[in-house]
């Protein structure tokens, strides 16, 4: 491939335009607040001169350009979207797991379609990847597309973009640097399961039976 060709790595909100085989390596889907940043970050240090576009959306492709498709518990999800809009907030209302399980409900079809249509090179949890990031994320990686293992350049790469780098970044007296996707407070814990600390014991159930369909279907249940 002609890197002079190639997109700049990059976020894309819904539209395709311009994007071809040619001129791209990989898509990376990532489901809001499930850690895809961080997946974006390492895709675009392997991949330095460009062809990198991550999504939050579904976007009409050729079928020959490699997906990755990475996502979460969807509570968690849920819960962490919540707390990135209510920073000073301890606990979701009822109302609000309606509502933000019903944004989820919709992300999750669209996730879905990538699952279902594309054929995904590699399916990434967050709770595999969050554990062993070698194992899960970079070893997958240099196989599929034939990077070769450099084990100085992963641990570059993975210290680089660390939870508590990037925590660092976002939290910071001032905004993240543009190239790293970070948006401001954008990280949190990012410890599985911590969804259950920002609900009463009713609104977790709630919360559990709204997305009870995907969650069992997904093997969080």
């Amino acid at each position: 491939m002609d890197d002079q060709a190639l997109v700049p790595n990059g976020y894309r909100e819904a539209s395709s335009e311009g994007l071809t085989t040619a001129n791209m390596r990989v898509l990376q889907y990532g489901l809001q607040r499930s850690g895809s940043t961080f997946i974006y970050q390492v895709l675009a240090d392997y991949f330095p001169e460009g062809g990198v576009i991550r999504t939050h959306n579904y976007l009409v492709l050729p079928a020959s350009v490699p997906v990755i498709v990475s996502f979460r518990d969807f509570r968690d999800c849920v819960v962490s979207h919540w707390r990135l809009e209510n920073p000073e907030r301890k606990e979701m209302t009822t109302e609000e797991v309606f509502f933000f399980a019903g944004i989820y409900r919709r992300a999750i079809w669209c996730m879905e379609q990538y699952l279902h249509r594309r054929n995904p090179v590699l399916i990434l949890r967050y709770e595999d990847w969050h554990i062993d990031p070698v194992r899960y994320l970079c070893e997958p990686l240099e196989a599929i597309f034939s990077l070769g293992h450099k084990e100085d350049r992963r641990q570059a790469i993975l210290q680089r973009h660390s939870l508590e780098e990037n925590r660092r970044l976002s939290w910071g007296e001032t905004p993240p640097p543009s190239e790293t996707n970070l948006m401001v407070r954008h990280v949190h814990e990012g410890e599985p399961g911590s969804w259950k600390r920002f609900l009463s014991s009713e609104n977790a159930l709630l919360l559990t039976d709204l997305l009870a369909d995907y969650l069992r279907k997904h093997h969080y249940l």
